[in-house]
């Protein structure tokens, strides 16, 4: 199980029995891409604990999860759900990620690497990929989430991190 996260264009629809609220699908060339369905996507499609993983990892949990002990709305206050996102969003993920790069100078954002003698499949272990830390999925995804909200605060009218 896991999330559907969208950044973009509030889009809201109604019709006679329901409100839905949501974001579209944008794929832009210069975006974030690390091997995944959803490169150059303003969407991805975490795992819960990968998610929240890489959340405590930047240093990014309570503006995820926590607005209570922030002081600020977080993204994921509610599942599933949506939030505005603020310019303080935009500017406390960016500092945290620069952060972070700073903490893990030879790290990169790039998933690891099969070995060499583990045959493609749909479903591999940990053991499966190269043991190197300077391949970092956190960053990968840090990284995809500072590029779609720096976006959307710029050229969204109405920017919002959907999730469900």
């Amino acid at each position: 199980m896991g999330y559907n996260l969208i950044i973009g264009q509030a889009d809201i629809s109604i019709d006679d029995e329901q409100v839905i609220r949501g974001a579209s699908t944008v794929m832009l060339d210069d975006a974030p891409a690390y091997g995944e369905p959803t490169d150059y996507l303003n969407q991805r499609w975490p795992s819960y604990v990968a998610w929240g993983d890489t959340m405590r990892a930047l240093g990014l949990y309570d503006v995820m999860f926590d607005g209570v002990k922030s002081g600020r709305k977080a993204l994921i206050s509610e599942h599933p759900g949506i939030c505005l996102i603020t310019q303080q969003h935009v500017e406390i993920v960016e500092a945290k990620i620069a952060e972070y790069k700073i903490l893990h100078p030879t790290h990169f954002a790039k998933y690891p690497l099969l070995k060499p003698y583990v045959p493609l499949s749909f479903f591999h272990t940990s053991d499966d990929y190269v043991d190197d830390p300077r391949y970092d999925g956190n960053l990968c995804r840090g990284e995809w989430l500072a590029f779609w909200l720096r976006w959307a605060f710029e050229n969204c009218s109405k920017p919002v991190f959907v999730n469900s």
